[in-house]
């Protein structure tokens, strides 16, 4: 085992992964009183690819009214992080939920617009995983190789990665616009 796997872990995929998204999607969607599309992005959306083992919900909404969805996702028990509003399109927040079966669900809520850029990059990201399957296995063993470089430091991992998921967004819009 890689003595950075407790400051970096990869979790195996869990097959109750859609049903905690399934139960976080209710939640969100009980917190919100107009309407938003919440998606299942991240690893754990990605059959059979390890990851962090958190739920990585993408609430997607009027531009207007995401400032408001991250506060009521807030006050529902999902707090924001210092570093909420991180970017123009985007806003985060985090937290644990209880399952339906008492099992404490680690998630992070990503909030933004219909149309918006990250909306389009992350689903891309994502739905090119779940299409192409020798992608998800590459960019596993990566995020291994990442977690040995990154010696610990989650900031490191995540540049590290920042390239390679540009580079898969790139060829998952190429694709779907037969580019």
């Amino acid at each position: 085992m890689s003595r950075y796997a407790d400051a970096i872990p990869i979790v195996p995929y869990n097959p109750a992964f859609a049903r905690w998204f399934s139960q976080v999607r209710e939640f969100i969607i009980a917190a919100l009183p107009f309407d938003v599309r919440v998606e299942h992005i991240g690893s754990t959306s990605v059959p059979g690819l390890a990851g962090k083992g958190i739920i990585d919900c993408m609430v997607i909404t009027h531009r207007e009214w995401c400032p408001e969805a991250r506060a009521r996702i807030a006050a529902a028990g999902l707090h924001q992080h210092s570093h909420s509003h991180p970017a123009e399109d985007w806003w985060y927040a985090g937290g644990e939920l209880t399952g339906e079966e008492g099992e404490v669900i680690p998630v992070h809520v990503h909030i933004t617009w219909a149309g918006s850029e990250r909306e389009r990059s992350h689903l891309a990201f994502c739905r090119y995983l779940q299409a192409h399957p020798e992608e998800a296995a590459e960019y596993l063993r990566l995020k291994y190789e990442w977690r040995e470089l990154a010696r610990g430091d989650r900031v490191a991992f995540t540049d590290m990665k920042a390239p390679y998921v540009a580079s898969v967004v790139e060829k998952a819009l190429a694709e779907m616009w037969g580019g």
